[in-house]
């Protein structure tokens, strides 16, 4: 559960010598990482934890340099302590839900105007680099990979290449599915930044709507 890390990140964070951990809770979701609700000296935090992954999949330092862009904007919970060696993070805590598979359309539109405020900042991050990135992920899975995949990928060159040629490059989330997303009453705070950079706007519409259209295959196969 990964104890003696949080308390040492808490030590270092409030320069303190002894810190007293009361409880602590782990966030779904997290390919690279484990994320945990924590309350540390009576107060709430959220801390990441990078799993040995974590550099494989996440710059630190272009997280970093991110969360420093989108600060001033209310977009997201304020980080409070970025270790960029190890890529822990403290956040401030959030109060709320994530998004569950089944979305109202209250949630969408609510999800729509996080995301439209978040592709409208006028600030300049990091290329996301979707073609490097892609070969950087193939190369992880090579053995894996079929001649289906290989047929869909070239589609997706030659549309991306083609009809999305255009496209508006804005700061994107990056990984916009629902366990990034808190809901708290009418608000929606988008969570989890590690992927986030210069990209279509449309990655980020498809990154919500693709993970619920594969729970609803895979729940349709397994009735």
């Amino acid at each position: 559960m990964h104890k003696d890390k949080i308390i040492n990140a808490f030590k270092i964070y409030l320069n303190k010598d002894e810190v007293n951990l009361e409880y602590q809770e782990r966030f779904l979701g997290g390919m690279s990482n484990y994320t945990y609700h924590v309350k540390v000296n009576g107060k709430d935090y959220v801390i990441r934890i990078a799993n040995k992954e974590g550099k494989v999949f996440v710059d630190y330092a272009t997280e970093k340099l991110h969360l420093f862009l989108l600060e001033p904007f209310n977009i997201t919970s304020k980080t409070l302590f970025y270790d960029t060696d190890t890529g822990i993070k403290i956040s401030e805590y959030i109060p709320g839900d994530n998004l569950t598979a089944t979305l109202s359309a209250e949630d969408y539109a609510g999800v729509a105007r996080a995301l439209h405020k978040l592709h409208d900042l006028n600030i300049e991050g990091v290329d996301y680099g979707q073609i490097d990135r892609l070969a950087r992920y193939e190369s992880l899975v090579e053995k894996h990979l079929t001649p289906e995949y290989f047929e869909l990928k070239a589609f997706w060159m030659n549309e991306n290449s083609t009809t999305y040629k255009d496209a508006d490059i804005v700061f994107t989330h990056g990984d916009a599915q629902r366990t990034n997303i808190v809901k708290n009453g009418d608000s929606y705070t988008l969570v989890d930044f590690e992927f986030a950079g210069m990209n279509d706007r449309y990655f980020d519409i498809a990154s919500l709507v693709i993970l619920i259209l594969v729970i609803v295959l895979i729940f349709l196969i397994t009735i």
